[in-house]
């Protein structure tokens, strides 16, 4: 697809689809060549070519001739347009601060990689065609995920800052203009997170995987449907996004914390995803809760639980805090090459509150 305006609100690709016109020619050209070849007045040979004519006519209409994505930040929507031989199709999609450009993966029948893209906001992933097709889509995806980046990074950069000037407050205070205060409805826990950043919540399962009385995991995570903050109900799990490779994961779990400092240092993080640590906090204390946190360096291209692939070199802090009945682990990502995110980040860890006894 090619560029057909860019502006900085609003931004259109699209082309014309040239393989389809050859196919579209061949199609047609096999009832009529059928048609040519055989004797005409046999009955045989009619029906052939008419349920020949049906199936091409059939793959016809199902066919892309052209295709236009279109971003605009003012109408805050994603329309992607598709012009078939006989009908058009569009969809569309909310555009936020927080939307991202995926790439949905697809095995056919015969092993072929099908895609489609597919816009993601929060929680909620738009598909812009119910078709996947064979085009490998990564030169629009990194278009339209660049665009989105450069349009959006003040946003995502003014609600950071806000975020960081916050005095830390009490769980019962106000919340300022630009903060979202999300509260864990059993327990009282409070964290603030940017308004604009998306913030999504899920009842998530964890515990070992046993077979037959035998533990073959130590723990399996289950995560839940993912529903918005305000929709009530309880959760568990909370998730936040913000800027590209950026986001932060609060899980409320049952039971004191029996997680050590020593075993997280021996944990995945180090011995399969080779996580270099870069600094290690033994005692963190906030409210009536303790723990540790531990800071460690990711790659770029490494894929890291919850977050998936990063593109660029990324700094990674988890906390582990312990209560009576009860144990919070928090882990929060940003990139390198963003330190005002970094800090958002770390103004989300300074904002947790402690909970009422459970």
């Amino acid at each position: 697809m090619n560029v057909i305006e860019k502006t900085p609100t609003r931004l259109v690709i699209g082309g014309w689809k040239t393989g389809a016109f050859f196919m579209a020619a061949a199609l047609l050209g096999v009832p009529i060549g059928l048609y040519l070849l055989m004797v005409r007045n046999e009955p045989a040979t009619i029906w052939m070519n008419l349920f020949a004519a049906v199936i091409c006519a059939a793959i016809l209409f199902r066919m892309v001739f052209r295709e236009r994505i279109t971003f605009d930040v003012e109408k805050g929507e994603a329309v992607f347009d598709q012009r078939l031989l006989l009908r058009r199709e569009k969809r569309r999609a909310a555009l936020t601060p927080v939307s991202r450009v995926e790439i949905d993966s697809h095995t056919s029948s015969d092993n072929r990689a099908r895609r489609r893209l597919v816009l993601v906001t929060g929680h909620e992933r738009t598909p812009f065609t119910k078709l996947y097709s064979g085009g490998t889509f990564d030169k629009e995806q990194a278009l339209l995920n660049d665009w989105l980046q450069e349009v959006f990074a003040d946003t995502w950069r003014g609600e950071a800052a806000r975020l960081r000037a916050t005095p830390r407050a009490e769980a019962d205070e106000d919340v300022p203009e630009g903060i979202r205060r999300v509260m864990h409805p059993a327990t009282g826990l409070t964290i603030d997170v940017p308004r604009d950043w998306s913030a999504s919540v899920s009842e998530d399962k964890s515990g070992p995987l046993t077979l037959f009385g035998v533990t073959l995991l130590q723990r399996l995570d289950r995560p839940g449907p993912k529903r918005g903050v305000d929709d009530g109900g309880p959760w568990n799990t909370l998730l936040v996004g913000g800027a590209e490779d950026a986001g932060l994961k609060l899980t409320v779990h049952d039971g004191p914390l029996t997680q050590t400092l020593t075993e997280s240092l021996e944990g995945p993080w180090s011995k399969e995803w080779g996580a270099e640590v870069l600094q290690t906090e033994p005692e963190v204390e906030i409210g009536s809760m303790r723990g540790f946190s531990v800071a460690r360096h990711i790659p770029a291209g490494a894929t890291v639980p919850t977050f998936g692939k990063v593109s660029e070199p990324c700094a990674t802090r988890q906390l582990w805090l312990g209560g009576d009945n009860l144990h919070v682990e928090v882990v929060g990502l940003a990139r390198l090459d963003h330190p005002d995110i970094q800090h958002a980040m770390d103004a989300m860890f300074a904002s947790i509150r402690g909970s009422s006894p459970a």
